[in-house]
């Protein structure tokens, strides 16, 4: 509807933090204190336009004649280039491990999909005329098609012989979104643009605006949608559950409001404060929204997962990605070198932009809360069948709490690890992340000295990381 001036904010000094878990040919950049930030492409092609979700990227990658699309999963060893050939791919979006966009076969724009283990992709659309915008969510797409006279909204289903047609009113539905399945639109009632939605078993779509104002960039998560739409001569954030009986105005401000995101029932914009863009979010139940930055220069491209957000703004002559989560005195600055950085998307914690190398190609990053562990043990030797305790603590805490880590070992005369055992973190005393592990030197076992070491391998959102090792002296 309206485009957002780019940007600017506070810089914070960072340090190299724990090396992310991510492609093995990544680099780690410098990071803000309690991050890891890692460069996933260093190749000489441009790479744009990132989506994440669960710790799956999905990205564009030029490869000197079209653009394709590549994804890489934490823990990958290396990305994965989806696309190949002579066609020009774009568009990409990420649900889980699914993958969807379009990708030009002959005249039209066919809207293509894969998911991790697929040999080669799916083809949804096959038609004369292009598709644009496809989302995903699960196994659902959706899309639009601009058919005569009017553009349609399409969606498809995992074990879905053939599209189903969503929209079939007498006027335009464009920009789908899609929650599970749920589905949101703009639409038109013949005289102003109005938000429609529609999930699987409906006979007919829902309309719920019905004023004379102008609505827009929607947005869903779940059951809750959010949209921007004029009221008076300013545009203001709109939000619906389903349950609701009526839609609930958030904002009734003197200036803009513009560009919801919505995950879970938090919403995050950027709103005017008469000269620059500023970060707002609100969530059901406040009782008025809460303005995240101050300042000179405007925030551009603000995104949300849980109560995470993130956004790029100028920092000096550069644009930068920063992020804050509730609760936080102020918001993190996760670039600071002298590139731009744009197009920040998040998943839980994980955050992933596209920033700029001094060969002016776009490069793919990725960042994540640094994980630390500590491992000690309560004896330094240990008789062959006898039982000792290794134990740690780790953080982020209490975020670590209820996730995964394991133990490795290195047996007396072997030069490499082994797995042993994987532990659950627990909330310790003082609300710390621990997590505990009795070991048995088994009858049989060899005598000599064990070494020990506490891992987490990012099996979602956090950086992979290791402590140091301790010994125990088996007798």
């Amino acid at each position: 509807m309206r485009t957002v001036r780019m940007v600017s904010a506070l810089v914070a000094l960072g340090a190299l933090a724990c090396l992310a878990a991510t492609a093995a040919r990544a680099l780690p950049v410098p990071a803000p204190p309690g991050w890891a930030v890692a460069q996933l492409t260093t190749s000489a092609q441009d790479h744009s336009a990132p989506v994440m979700s669960a710790g799956r990227v999905a990205w564009l990658s030029h490869d000197g004649h079209d653009d394709q699309v590549v994804t890489w999963k934490v823990g990958s060893s290396a990305p994965t280039t989806i696309t190949r050939g002579a066609r020009e791919s774009d568009q990409p979006r990420v649900s889980g491990d699914r993958v969807a966009w379009i990708t030009a076969v002959g005249p039209a724009n066919q809207i293509f999909t894969w998911k991790s283990g697929d040999t080669t992709p799916t083809q949804l659309t096959n038609g004369s005329v292009s598709s644009w915008n496809p989302q995903v969510s699960g196994d659902r797409i959706v899309w639009e098609t601009p058919l005569v006279p009017h553009d349609r909204i399409f969606t498809w289903k995992v074990g879905d012989s053939h599209p189903t047609t969503i929209s079939t009113d007498l006027h335009d539905s464009r920009i789908p979104q899609v929650s599970g399945d749920r589905v949101v639109w703009t639409g038109s009632d013949g005289s102003n643009d109005q938000i429609f939605t529609w999930k699987s078993g409906d006979t007919t779509p829902t309309q719920l605006t019905h004023d004379a104002g102008m609505h827009g960039d929607v947005q869903i998560d779940g059951d809750r949608v959010t949209w921007d739409g004029i009221v008076g001569s300013h545009s203001q954030i709109f939000t619906w559950k389903v349950g609701d009986s009526a839609v609930t105005t958030v904002t009734a401000a003197s200036q803009n409001q513009d560009l919801p995101q919505v995950s879970g029932d938090r919403i995050a914009w950027v709103g005017s404060d008469g000269t620059y863009y500023q970060v707002r979010t609100w969530k059901a139940g406040d009782s008025q929204p809460t303005t995240v930055t101050s300042g000179t220069g405007s925030r551009a491209d603000v995104q949300i997962s849980g109560n995470r957000l993130v956004w790029f703004a100028p920092v000096g002559p550069y644009n930068q990605v920063l992020t804050w989560k509730v609760g936080a005195s102020s918001p993190t600055t996760l670039t600071f070198d002298q590139n731009s950085h744009f197009d920040p998307r998040v998943s839980g914690d994980r955050v992933v932009w596209v920033g700029y190398d001094s060969d002016f190609d776009g490069e793919i990053h990725t960042a994540a809360p640094s994980v630390s562990l500590t491992i000690k043990t309560n004896a330094s030797s240990c008789r062959i069948g006898r039982e000792f305790i290794l134990s740690g603590v780790g953080a982020p805490s209490p975020a670590l709490v209820g996730r995964m880590m394991h133990v490795d070992v290195k047996k007396p005369g072997k030069s490499y690890w082994s797995y042993s055992s994987n532990r659950i973190v627990y909330a310790g005393s003082g609300g710390a992340a621990s997590w505990q592990y009795k070991y048995t030197l088994k009858t049989g076992m060899a005598k000599g000295t064990y070494q020990f070491r506490a891992v987490y391998d990012a099996d979602d959102w956090y950086a992979g990381c290791m402590s140091t090792s301790v010994n125990v002296v088996a007798k």
